[in-house]
């Protein structure tokens, strides 16, 4: 009996081990219904063997293939995503924190895909680079990183140029120089030109609370600072119930936006944003209310 009661009494107190883990760990939403709907489609464009290999996107961002993609294919189509903005990164739900967990600010990101007349993906050969014309202001220092697993990577990979440079756009009779920048590389991926914050970051506990109903379950929250161009989703604590900044990140600003997207079982949209300053340690607290996914958009693309 003994026996029996020792053996129950080690399997209570490891159930209770693993389910206090499972609450305490912190982690993100999964997905909400409607992320998608706020996000901007793709842009599209197919490159010929016979035509010209430059296309201009929105923005004034120049793409250019080298005569090598077209090998093996006839017509290649390429898509892509530009994300310039505050409210594009909280649509797209992208943390500006890098490996090291430093923010990178004044971010400028391209993720872009090609494939053949069939759909199949074509792979970037070593060697053979694709070229991003960019216009962008002037930056100190900027440097190319590129999204991993783990958060932004400064790449150090040899054939990930990026240079400072001008070029001339036809517009009406005169011509028009352009400053930005030129990136040019041979893989795929999504990447950033920005910069490493290397202002005094002393912000490293801030806490978010929602009203009843509103958790991990069924809401993504983001700080979004607008004076640095960059974005940070936030963790939910389990025994605190409340989100917080990413462990070890911290941020040299003492105001932004908070902003929370969240829906229901049944899909309704729901919002929150407020702008805040904040002390390190403070907990904030947000309101959501019910909004119609074009008034969401619509608020996101005016950030």
């Amino acid at each position: 009996m003994k026996k029996l009661f020792y053996t129950a009494l080690v399997i209570v107190l490891f159930n209770s081990c693993v389910e206090e883990y499972e609450v305490f760990y912190p982690y993100k939403n999964d997905t909400i219904s409607y992320l998608a709907q706020l996000q901007d489609k793709k842009e599209k464009a197919i490159f010929s063997v016979s035509g010209n290999h430059v296309k201009t996107f929105s923005k004034g961002l120049i793409v250019e293939l080298n005569d090598d993609f077209f090998e093996n294919n006839d017509t290649i189509n390429f898509s892509l995503k530009q994300i310039n903005t505050i409210g594009k990164l909280v649509a797209n739900r992208i943390s500006m924190e890098s490996e090291n967990r430093k923010l990178i600010k004044n971010s400028n990101i391209i993720e872009f895909e090609l494939s053949d007349t069939k759909g199949n993906d074509i792979a970037l050969k070593k060697g053979i680079p694709i070229r991003f014309k960019i216009p962008y202001n002037d930056l100190k220092v900027p440097s190319i990183f590129r999204l991993t697993s783990k958060g932004w990577s400064k790449s150090a990979y040899e054939n990930d140029i990026l240079t400072k440079s001008s070029w001339e756009i036809t517009s009406g009779e005169d011509p028009i120089i352009q400053k930005g920048y030129i990136f040019t590389t041979d893989r795929q991926g999504i990447f950033c030109i920005g910069q490493a914050i290397t202002e005094n970051a002393k912000i490293e506990k801030i806490r978010v609370s929602l009203p009843d109903g509103f958790d991990v379950d069924n809401s993504i929250v983001q700080i979004s600072i607008p004076k640095l161009n960059t974005n940070i989703e936030m963790y939910w604590d389990g025994e605190l119930k409340v989100f917080e900044l990413p462990y070890n990140v911290k941020i040299p600003e003492t105001e932004a936006n908070i902003i929370v997207i969240s829906d229901n079982a049944n899909g309704q949209a729901f919002f929150g944003m407020k702008y805040a300053s904040f002390n390190n340690g403070d907990l904030i607290k947000v309101d959501v209310s019910k909004k119609r996914i074009e008034e969401i958009k619509s608020i996101l693309d005016n950030l």
